[in-house]
């Protein structure tokens, strides 16, 4: 008895499509987490403003039917205005404003000014004081950083150390979310978070060597809160090796993800 092909590809086509369909739609949202990156250009010019209106409507619908996470869906408008003044080759201020708005509710999720100190030491380091680049321009795997941040927690607001070089990127930054005084009835939270990136070329191959982590702490000394301290750790270590052909490029990508609890 034969295998007829033609006939196994009949009855399974419309399973390859909804495959081959799924697939598509994961490759262009990935592709548009991983290239929505804010501006981090090295300038030579001083004296100079610029203005970024940066506009976007997003629909997400995650249908997950799972008890290990709700089903929900993100719909709205991203609106961020922000105007640039150069003093310097190396020294620029930002003054902006973030406003969110998801359709269906009357008040804004997010309508937030910002302000934002950079200094440029030379194209290869770059301190930040304030707005920080942020959520997707951080460049982390999805396992251990959610980029709907890009709609739910747009604004990080710290201390931020920047640096590219020939075969290492290194970001290094500091989300202070929660500020603490005197007697608060709440904890201060704070997220610090490292990317680094080691890159090498042999020939027709190029090797990335990859190693992220992001510590959430939730604790303080002076606050009224009942609850304990929290420090988590997640970490993302890992290799990218791709072939540069002729007629195109074969790539892999492999992770190993730890999570550490080291609250008292």
């Amino acid at each position: 008895m034969g295998i007829n092909i033609t006939d196994i590809f009949r009855r399974n086509f419309f399973l390859l499509l909804i495959v081959f369909w799924g697939a598509t739609v994961s490759a262009e949202a990935q592709n548009f987490y991983t290239s929505w990156q804010e501006d981090n250009t090295f300038y030579t010019d001083s004296n100079q403003i610029g203005l970024i209106i940066e506009d976007l409507s997003f629909f997400k619908d995650n249908e997950y039917f799972t008890p290990v996470w709700p089903g929900y869906t993100l719909l709205g408008n991203s609106l961020r205005l922000e105007i640039q003044y150069r003093f310097s080759p190396k020294l620029r201020l930002k003054l902006g404003v973030y406003d969110i708005r998801f359709w269906g509710k009357t008040q804004p999720y997010i309508s937030q000014p910002y302000l934002t100190a950079e200094y440029i030491f030379s194209k290869k380091w770059q301190v930040k004081l304030g707005k920080l680049n942020g959520n997707l321009s951080h460049g982390y795997i999805e396992p251990i950083y959610n980029p709907e941040n890009r709609f739910l927690h747009p604004l990080e607001q710290g201390l931020q150390f920047n640096y590219t070089g020939k075969h290492l990127k290194s970001n290094i930054w500091l989300d202070w979310e929660h500020f603490l005084l005197w007697g608060d009835p709440f904890q201060e939270w704070l997220t610090q978070g490292t990317v680094n990136e080691v890159s090498y070329k042999i020939s027709h191959i190029d090797l990335n060597f990859r190693f992220q982590s992001i510590i959430t702490h939730h604790g303080g000394q002076i606050d009224d809160s009942p609850l304990g301290v929290e420090t988590l750790i997640n970490s993302a270590s890992g290799i990218n090796i791709q072939y540069n052909g002729n007629y195109g490029y074969i790539a892999t990508e492999h992770y190993i993800l730890t999570f550490n609890d080291f609250s008292p």
